[in-house]
């Protein structure tokens, strides 16, 4: 299912650049993810994760994006012995002002995210669950030109995703401190 919705969400992104020249990026960045909920946080902590993405400018420093979200998964001993891994699509547009020698920009959007947790002791096997559910994503950041087709990109983002089998409804979203680079071109 969410394979289908990326697929449907890249086509959507390539309407938009018609017959004319439309400047497309794709970009990576890894960094840190934390979880909002306090609970959550103290037992799993923070974790690594990665963002992929690929995008098309709509107009003069507007962009819609889709992007994909991986890495986080962390293991627990502090009550039972689990494994909670947390990813996700993005749809999200930014928006960039040029501040001369960089970009700041800011970014909103929607997000499918799943999380699956997992114990390692057969008796809680009961208790393992995976949950597919939307959220919603803001953040700002700065991009830096390195050549005329890449660009440093480092941005915070906040990540706000519902899901009910923790210990009733909780935000396992959190805030995103992400570094990468993003390769321009036109097509």
């Amino acid at each position: 299912m969410m394979k289908r919705i990326a697929i449907i969400i890249v086509l959507v992104l390539f309407m938009f650049s018609g017959t004319y020249s439309a400047e497309v990026h794709v970009g990576v960045s890894p960094g840190i993810g934390t979880l909002s909920h306090s609970e959550l946080l103290s037992e799993y902590g923070s974790s690594f994760v990665y963002c992929l993405y690929v995008g098309a400018e709509l107009f003069n420093g507007m962009t819609i994006n889709v992007g994909y979200e991986g890495g986080y998964s962390k293991s627990s001993s502090l009550v039972y012995d689990s494994i909670l891994e947390i990813s996700g699509f993005q749809l999200f547009g930014e928006y960039s002002i040029n501040m001369g020698k960089t970009f700041t920009f800011v970014k909103w959007g929607i997000a499918v995210y799943m999380a699956k947790r997992s114990f390692t002791a057969p008796e809680l096997k009961e208790y393992d669950f995976t949950e597919t559910n939307p959220g919603f994503l803001f953040g700002f950041g700065m991009k830096i030109p390195l050549t005329n087709s890449i660009q440093l990109k480092v941005e915070l983002i906040d990540l706000t995703v519902q899901m009910k089998p923790f210990y009733g409804w909780v935000d396992a979203g959190g805030v995103r401190i992400l570094a990468g680079l993003v390769i321009n071109f036109n097509i």
